[in-house]
């Protein structure tokens, strides 16, 4: 089989599109960081206009979920205009590159995409070794310790994703990649991780035993799961029943380290505008707790602060659309690594908000691109007659 190289300038745009959170810290390169991301925007409309690329389902209920909470964010007091105008640019942008690679040599993106994670881990992994407690208040270089979850779990699925394009089990890189991921979380000890990687892991299973698709075990039907265990833990808390198993393997208490204190000041505020939001406040922070402002710590929470009950239908909506464009490739193996990927995040919303960062966007957008993903393993694997079909 031949041998599928990444392109650098199209690491270069990705790594410009997926901004290190330690980058903001130093205005130099925070500003270079927005300069990129214009200047990759720029090219990726060009492309856009100049091959015709057409507005997919996905990328026309992605544009409806930014401006779902876009003139809440305006109006909002202590509001956050300029990361809001920011993400959206980069999210764009990502909507349009994917859209042209699709139909240009989209092995080759999507190995890019897969470098320039790794590449990212591994310098997280340095400064996680060389300086342990993080070098500027506690953030290392993609961000605190917790938001290492955001691109592990994209970083492993997309470098498995290229494998089997390449007809190939697990390769150099996919095995660089996990033991990077259990190095990173195992040094600061992510519990969220955990069992995030413990959730994909028996996604995976289910799916390879499974015979004929299941609605549950779509992207929409993780996306109603993660709303229903959100119900239960954190409106009903029922989490304080199994205090001794959240201390015992997570190390945590009944409150999740403050996460159930947090979730019960953020809904009567949410409630003050439950269906149009406020509008994203500066960091997503507005809880008051301890002091200060928080996040929710709750991906559908944050999403209700933000735009009320439009954006989580706005949200909900785009998984509909992935699960429509993924259902008829069922059987082939990147299904079953991309929904266990999706899986996890699904369960890690509980605790964690995913959608301030870009790293949950490029495994939605590589889900949309099944079809793309399964014709080049097809087409690499044709010579040995293992020929993966859609289902009719």
């Amino acid at each position: 089989m031949k041998k599928r190289i990444s392109s650098p300038v199209q690491i270069l745009m990705l790594a410009v599109c997926c901004e290190p959170k330690l980058a903001v810290k130093f205005g130099i390169f925070n500003a270079i960081y927005i300069i990129g991301a214009l200047i990759v925007f720029s090219y990726a409309l060009y492309k856009a206009f100049t091959f015709k690329v057409s507005i997919t389902p996905l990328f026309a209920a992605i544009i409806l979920y930014r401006l779902s909470f876009g003139v809440q964010t305006i109006y909002a007091e202590n509001n956050d205009l300029l990361t809001w105008g920011y993400m959206s640019i980069v999210l764009l942008a990502l909507c349009l590159l994917f859209e042209y690679y699709s139909t240009v040599n989209f092995e080759r993106f999507l190995n890019s995409l897969a470098d320039m994670l790794l590449l990212y881990m591994i310098i997280n992994s340095l400064i996680v070794l060389l300086s342990p407690g993080g070098l500027i208040d506690g953030i290392y270089f993609i961000g605190i310790r917790t938001r290492f979850t955001d691109p592990i779990f994209v970083m492993i699925a997309i470098s498995m994703i290229c494998d089997w394009m390449q007809c190939r089990n697990i390769g150099t890189r996919t095995a660089l990649a996990i033991a990077i991921s259990l190095f990173n979380i195992v040094m600061v000890w992510i519990g969220t991780a955990l069992v995030g990687l413990g959730v994909a892991v028996i996604v995976y299973m289910l799916l390879s035993n499974m015979t004929r698709t299941r609605t549950l075990c779509s992207p929409f039907g993780l996306t109603i799961i993660s709303l229903i265990i959100t119900y239960f833990v954190v409106f009903r808390q029922i989490q304080t029943d199994f205090s001794w198993l959240i201390s015992g393997v997570l190390g945590k208490n009944s409150t999740l380290t403050g996460r159930s204190d947090i979730w019960s000041i953020a809904i009567p505020i949410i409630a003050q505008k439950p269906l149009l939001g406020h509008g994203m406040a500066a960091n997503g922070n507005f809880v008051p707790y301890k002091y200060t402002l928080w996040q929710a710590h709750n991906q559908w929470l944050q999403l209700a602060y933000d735009g009320g009950l439009f954006t989580v239908i706005c949200f909900c909506l785009m998984m509909l659309f992935i699960s429509l464009a993924v259902k008829p490739y069922f059987h082939t193996r990147a299904y079953k690594i991309l929904i266990a990927c999706f899986g996890a995040y699904s369960i890690m919303m509980t605790s964690e908000i995913y959608t301030y960062m870009i790293y949950i966007f490029l495994l939605l957008l590589t889900m949309y691109h099944i079809r793309e993903i399964t014709i080049i393993h097809n087409n690499n694997n044709y010579k040995f007659r293992c020929y993966e079909q859609p289902i009719k």
